[in-house]
């Protein structure tokens, strides 16, 4: 098994688009943080300008955890891109070949992709405490980083983006055609389930947001009556916020295993 990950975590290594998607979610993730920490601060400061902004972790996680919005989509699509360049170049079956069990090459990719998608998520959480400094300095409160509960925030955002790498994962053994698949999994993530998720925040149905990818996301975080963020105003435990991101991730790689591993090596 181990040598199985080796190989499939230097399909990845070996090629430019890791690295570049490092400093695209660093820079991404900075940007939508203090545009996240911004909007929360800026309702506090306007109702007294002597009440410093940021003294709770909802309101500093929203900085920490700001990128998560872009950054998860990122992961999304390379997710996607894990497996559909395997498809797109028919390396797929050098790869089943190689290793006769294909049960076993599929579980070596997914957990290179959740490694990753924790490796955004770290770079995400960077990026936030990078933007925090300021806007800390400038609205006032505290970074909180003494804080368990403001680490265990951080530590649930990047456990959640390594979970959305894997969603798009599945979408990829799903879907065979990579253009395809990445293009639906930008319209689903970027404009179908937001909005969707803004509809049920909207009508404070918070079960079914709950079980929304953003929703369980904001949930898995620790976020609370956040529209921002597509929290829900009764969230999920952090534990079935996270099962209620592997079943979005697991469903379609499930459905796309029992499609193709059983078909003969193209």
């Amino acid at each position: 098994m181990m040598a199985t990950i080796t190989s499939e975590w230097r399909k990845y290594t070996s090629t430019k688009l890791w690295w570049i998607l490092v400093i695209v979610v660093f820079a991404g993730g900075a940007l939508y943080a203090a545009m996240y920490g911004v909007m929360t601060a800026l309702p506090v400061t306007l109702a007294d300008g002597d009440v410093d902004a940021f003294t709770t972790v909802a309101t500093i996680s929203s900085i920490y955890n700001g990128g998560n919005t872009l950054t998860r989509i990122l992961a999304l699509v390379l997710g996607v891109m894990a497996m559909g360049q395997e498809y797109r170049h028919r390396t797929m079956g050098w790869a089943y070949l190689a290793t006769p069990v294909r049960a076993k090459v599929v579980g070596a990719k997914a957990l290179v992709v959740l490694g990753f998608g924790a490796l955004y998520g770290v770079v995400n959480a960077i990026a936030g405490i990078v933007v925090a400094i300021p806007l800390v300095g400038w609205f006032g409160g505290s970074m909180m980083l003494d804080d368990p509960e403001v680490w265990r925030a951080i530590v649930m955002g990047i456990l959640s983006l390594a979970l959305w790498c894997l969603l798009g994962m599945g979408l990829g053994v799903l879907i065979k055609n990579m253009v395809v698949a990445v293009v639906l999994a930008i319209v689903f993530a970027y404009m179908v389930e937001p909005l969707i998720s803004f509809i049920f925040v909207f009508q404070e149905w918070d079960l079914l947001l709950n079980l929304m990818p953003s929703g369980a996301t904001s949930a898995l975080m620790g976020l609370a009556e956040n529209p921002l963020m597509m929290a829900p105003s009764e969230p999920f435990a952090w534990w079935l916020a996270g099962l209620v991101l592997v079943a979005w991730a697991a469903i379609p790689t499930a459905i796309g295993c029992l499609a193709t591993l059983g078909k003969d090596v193209d």
